[in-house]
This record gives C-alpha cells, sequence and structure tokens, in this order.
C-alpha cells in the first residue's frame, strides 16, 4: 500500500476510527475460536452499523417483549452506543469487550441491517446469518451499482471484511424485491425469503403502543419531539437522499428557509427535516420556530407515525411511508439529471415506480405546501403489491418462525 496513501488515511481518520480498523486486524485471531465454538440457537445477538436503529432494533424489541425462550443480546460498535442501550435496561454488550467477544462466539444466530460487521464478522463463523438489510427501493445496488474511486476505500476494503459475505437468509418483499436484491448481490433463491421488514410492522401499530414504544425504548431527545408535535395541525417532514457525489444539494434545492418558517407559522404547522448522516451542507436551519432540524443520527422511525406528509426524491423512505393509511406524499426531485449522472443510477424506471406528485422547484413546492386540503394520490395500492408484495405484515414473527 503506497505510504501517500496510508499517510492521507491517518490524517483524515479520528483516533477512533483508526483503534477500530486496528481491532479488525486482530479479528483474524478469532476466526478459528469461532469455528469450533459450540453455538447455542437461543442466544441470538442484533446490531447495526448505524447505532440502534433499523430493522435489527425493532427485531429486537420484538424478541425482548414477546419471546422468553429467546435469549437476545444487541452488541454495540462503541461504548457510548453501549451505555445509551444499556440506560433503558437492554441486554447490550460493547463489540470489543470480553463479554461481548464471547457472547458472540456462542450466539447461534446473527441479525444485521448491512453486513455480519454490524455485529462482528470475526466471531460469525457457522452462526445463522439473517440479513435484514434497510429498505426496498429502486436505486442500483451491489453489483449493479458504480464505484466511484476514493483512496478511503481502498483502505477500508484491505482492512475491513466485505460487506457481501454470505448471509444464510437475506429478507426480501416481493417478487420484484427478490428478483432486485439476487442480482445486486449474487443471491441465490434459496437465501432470499419474500417476508418483510420489522421497522415497517412498527409504523402500522397503534398510536398506544408506538407511544408506548417511544416512553420505553427512545431517549429523552425524541420523547420531547413526539411530544412537542401534538400541537400543531399538520406536521411535514423532508428525507432526502444521500448524494454518492457528496454535493451540497440543500444549497440547490432553492428552498427558501425563512419563506417556508412563515407558511409554517400561518399554517399551525411543523416542518421537519432529517437528512442523511453523511450529508454536508453549509445552509444555515436552525433558527426557525417551525422548521426543525433532527439530528442526523437519530432513528426517525418512531417520529413517522407523528407527521403527516412526507417530502422526498429518490428515498426508499417513500416505500416505507406508503403503508401507514391516511399520509401523503410530495416528491421533489429538483435534481433528477445531476443526480442520475453524478450519485446514483436507478434499476428501475422512476416515473412508474414513484407515482405521485413530483415539483421540480421551490416556487411549485411552495404552492403545493400551501394548500390546507392537501390530498395527493400515489397510486399506493399499485405501489404496495410491487414493492412489498401481499404478505409482509407480522414480519418479526415470521423471521423468528423462519429460523
Amino acid at each position: 500500500m503506497p505510504k501517500s496513501l496510508i499517510f492521507w488515511t491517518i490524517q483524515n481518520r479520528s483516533f477512533k476510527e483508526i483503534v477500530e480498523r486496528v481491532c479488525d486486524l486482530l479479528g483474524y485471531l478469532l476466526i478459528p475460536l469461532a469455528c469450533i465454538m459450540h453455538r447455542n440457537n437461543k442466544l441470538w445477538v442484533f446490531g447495526n452499523k448505524t447505532g440502534f436503529s433499523d430493522n435489527s432494533k425493532y427485531l429486537f424489541l420484538y424478541i425482548i417483549r414477546n419471546m422468553r425462550e429467546i435469549k437476545a443480546i444487541w452488541i454495540a460498535r462503541s461504548k457510548e452506543e453501549q451505555k445509551e442501550i444499556a440506560s433503558l435496561q437492554l441486554p447490550c454488550y460493547y463489540k470489543w469487550s470480553l463479554r461481548g467477544i464471547n457472547t458472540c462466539l456462542k450466539a447461534g444466530i446473527y441479525c444485521f441491517s448491512s453486513s455480519t460487521s454490524d455485529i462482528n464478522y470475526w466471531t460469525s463463523a457457522r452462526a445463522i446469518k439473517i440479513n435484514l438489510w434497510h429498505g426496498v427501493g429502486i436505486k442500483k445496488l451491489g453489483l449493479k451499482g458504480s464505484f466511484t474511486y476514493n483512496p478511503q476505500n481502498r483502505l477500508n476494503k484491505f482492512l475491513t471484511p466485505s460487506n457481501y459475505d454470505p448471509a444464510t437468509f437475506f429478507i426480501t418483499t416481493s417478487d420484484l424485491m427478490d428478483e432486485h436484491f439476487r442480482e445486486c448481490y449474487a443471491l441465490t433463491k434459496e437465501q432470499t425469503r419474500q417476508i418483510g421488514y420489522p421497522r415497517c410492522d412498527f409504523l402500522v401499530e397503534e398510536t398506544e403502543i408506538v407511544d408506548e414504544y417511544i416512553e420505553k425504548y427512545e431517549n429523552d431527545a425524541i420523547k420531547a419531539v413526539a411530544k412537542s408535535l401534538e400541537q400543531y395541525s399538520k406536521v411535514y417532514i423532508y428525507m432526502p437522499t444521500f448524494r454518492d457525489d457528496q454535493s451540497d444539494y440543500i444549497s440547490h434545492s432553492g428552498i427558501a428557509f425563512q419563506e417556508l418558517n412563515e407558511m409554517m407559522i400561518k399554517n399551525n404547522a411543523m416542518f421537519l427535516i432529517k437528512l442523511h448522516p453523511a450529508t454536508r451542507t453549509k445552509v444555515t436551519i436552525d433558527g426557525y420556530s417551525n422548521i426543525m432540524l433532527l439530528n442526523k443520527d437519530i432513528d426517525v422511525y418512531p417520529l413517522l407515525p407523528k407527521t403527516d406528509v412526507l417530502i422526498t426524491d429518490y428515498s426508499s423512505i417513500y416505500y416505507d411511508y406508503q403503508l401507514m393509511p391516511g399520509k401523503h406524499i410530495i416528491l421533489y426531485p429538483f435534481d433528477y439529471e445531476d443526480y442520475i449522472k453524478n450519485s446514483r443510477d436507478l434499476a428501475y424506471d422512476y416515473d412508474t415506480y414513484t407515482p405521485g406528485e413530483k415539483v421540480h422547484e421551490w416556487n411549485r413546492l411552495k404552492q403545493v405546501l400551501a394548500d390546507k386540503n392537501l390530498q395527493i394520490e400515489t397510486n399506493s395500492k399499485w405501489v404496495i403489491e410491487q414493492l412489498w408484495g401481499s404478505n409482509y405484515t407480522n414480519a418479526s414473527q415470521k423471521i423468528i418462525d423462519l429460523v
């Protein structure tokens, strides 16, 4: 490896990231142990590369609440994450602690949202691996996707295991998505299972159950936001997808935030903004009374049932949001041509597979938002049939039954 690349990487990484990479290298020593340890199929471990969220979280909580015969342990990727989850009175060990390593070596079932590295790749040999994934959608991924050179990517590939280490089961949702993911990740038909997502089971729960989850399993910040939304007549949430070229797309969106805030005040509405964790922008969004910029690292799913209208572009959140009855979606693909050229090509036609109100510039978006009687037809029945199939509910229990 060129010295310049090593120097560039050290200069651009935090100390914590370097330590984690060193731990990954030492992980090779754990592989022989993982190959000979007795696996307990009543011991399940869970993890997620972006923290306590996604399908891993909601399957974990379902088991904690309903399956006493299964011992479920969350494996945290940092000590901060471990402390946060332990404070909720939930079983959690740090990935590189002795208890964490021992638990991962003994666990018979690994449940993750991307790859076994979400938990611990080095301890996963011979375990049953359930890849819950993190969203249906029409973007090109894996073998279908394109690769943009970045010297940091070369070091990641050298120091960490492949994101495509084979799962025993890869959870999909419909015939279309089954074919899509098999092509993206070279999966066999025996590996894929059309079930649905645990996080979407949560989205369609009764209001009382959602409130109970928030009170019991979320931090004070989420509780405060959820409570504050009760005072508004309508709640919007803007969730644009990540741009692979890392462009400042918020600056190019044309949104006039002062004007937007005045509109929200007039209509007694709140406008939430949830950006992808990797998003960078020079636009200052803080300081408005009726626009709230959510922390990029939070789990937004507990808040989605509290909203009325989603504004998005190419994000898979479009498909999850479709499952909640009585909601509306506005599509704001203001940079479609640029996105397709510089970020991510799509595997399926955008207009066909994301039906609904599409606006391409701020003035038109402003008009749509100003409509107090907003009723937007998204052809949700057809979208659900294509992306979710006919039997996507109760996913958590179905995954347990599968194992």
